[in-house]
């Protein structure tokens, strides 16, 4: 077992160790500066600026008609369902009653989520920046 090491050993030092030229790096360098995809990728958005226009106005027509129909009765009792039950539903959640100091934690873990979004924004944009 020693002897096979020592063979290993020998052969190591005959073949010595082999040093890169010194303009190894700026080589690499250049390789790779004239290997870059000269394809760069434009960003487009999901929605255009004239799509949101259209939700925008579409959202605040749909307001502003719940606002102008609206004459202090209910909306369910001018349709007629089929069904009881969806006039008789009641909010499983109507039961519960934070304390000041839960909603003072869940107003701050909202606030801190949002400016962690502006953070995070901010790094992919440094990041990922063409």
């Amino acid at each position: 077992m020693e002897q096979r090491f020592r063979d290993i050993q020998k052969l190591v030092k005959e073949a010595g160790l082999e040093n890169p030229s010194p303009s190894f790096l700026s080589n690499v360098m250049n390789q790779v500066e004239t290997s870059v995809s000269k394809d760069t990728i434009v960003y487009k958005p999901l929605i255009s600026k004239k799509g949101w226009i259209i939700v925008l106005l579409t959202v605040s027509v749909l307001i502003g008609a719940l606002f102008l129909l609206y004459n202090g009765e209910s909306v369910f009792n001018k349709v007629n369902f089929p069904f009881d039950y969806f006039i008789k539903f009641e909010n499983p959640l109507s039961g519960i009653n934070f304390t000041k100091t839960t909603t003072y934690a869940i107003v701050f873990l909202a606030l801190l989520f949002f400016v962690q979004i502006g953070f995070l924004k901010k790094r992919i944009d440094k990041n990922f920046a063409v």
